[in-house]
């Protein structure tokens, strides 16, 4: 009986929004009413959203555009501000990224992701992107697969992305399979260039001759090891080193870039005297 109580008093401390969940668990059949309180826990924000909200949210992705139950409550947990977008506004968003090609099931599945990708409606913008990324990965699915690790070359300006494609492919000859499969577009480019040169120096990442079979194994750490991780278990388990170490290089090679961008500059200056 202690343990019900207690259990009882910690639900309602949370500020559950009681009245909510019976109403939506009666009017929304297939909505998991465990779920939905676990959610009000975790994001105390959605107590905020009346019903009428919340059931035009729902028509709009289950109803309408034919989403699941089970994927409308993530959305609605990762962007609670979509309750508020107007269901027009929703459909244009989600049209423009089926116009991506990629199926239904994977743009769903984007979605559920990053339901922020809902405020995107430049549909001209996004073709644009997709050309870019499909001249670099050739397929459809290579793209989907970049956009749910690194969302954020969907607003990442062209000149940026260029640079950590050519980074990739001409200096560290990484394939673009190995690429997909990692979160490094989420990385900035010194980001990516410290953590590889520090490898290189270390002597644990060589470069891969053009020339090379692609099916033959590396001895190198694989792409998502080096940047899809912290800098603590980057330098502990990928380089090998204490953090502190890796730290301090971080330190030292901020101060090589500012003298190499010195030394352009100064290049710069002297070609126009």
């Amino acid at each position: 009986i202690r343990f019900l109580t207690l259990s009882i008093k910690r639900f309602y401390s949370v500020g559950i929004n009681t009245k909510l969940v019976e109403t939506l668990s009666t009017t929304i059949n297939d909505i998991d009413v465990e779920h939905f309180n676990a959610a009000l826990k975790t994001t105390p924000e959605l107590n905020n959203y009346d019903l009428e909200l919340w059931k035009r949210s729902y028509d709009t992705f289950v109803h309408n555009e034919g989403f699941t139950s089970n994927r409308f409550l993530p959305i609605i947990i990762n962007y609670p501000q979509i309750l508020n977008q107007h269901p027009n506004d929703v459909h244009e968003s989600i049209e423009c990224w089926r116009s991506c090609q990629f199926g239904e099931y994977f743009v769903q599945g984007l979605i559920q992701k990053y339901p922020q990708l809902l405020k995107f409606k430049d549909d001209v913008k996004l073709r644009e992107r997709i050309q870019l990324l499909h001249s670099y990965t050739n397929t459809r699915k290579h793209i989907w697969q970049l956009f749910m690790n690194s969302p954020n070359l969907v607003t990442d300006s062209s000149k940026i992305i260029n640079e950590k494609i050519d980074y990739f492919a001409k200096t560290m000859n990484i394939i673009v399979p190995e690429v997909v499969k990692s979160a490094a577009f989420s990385q900035t480019l010194d980001t990516i260039k410290c953590r590889h040169i520090f490898l290189v120096r270390l002597g644990l990442f060589k470069k891969r001759k053009i020339n090379a079979d692609p099916n033959e194994p590396s001895k190198n750490p694989k792409l998502y090891q080096i940047m899809d991780t912290s800098d603590k278990r980057f330098a502990t388990k990928v380089a090998f080193v204490t953090h502190e170490e890796f730290e301090v290089f971080q330190e030292l090679f901020q101060r090589e870039l500012k003298r190499e961008a010195s030394n352009l500059l100064d290049d710069s200056d002297d070609e126009y005297e």
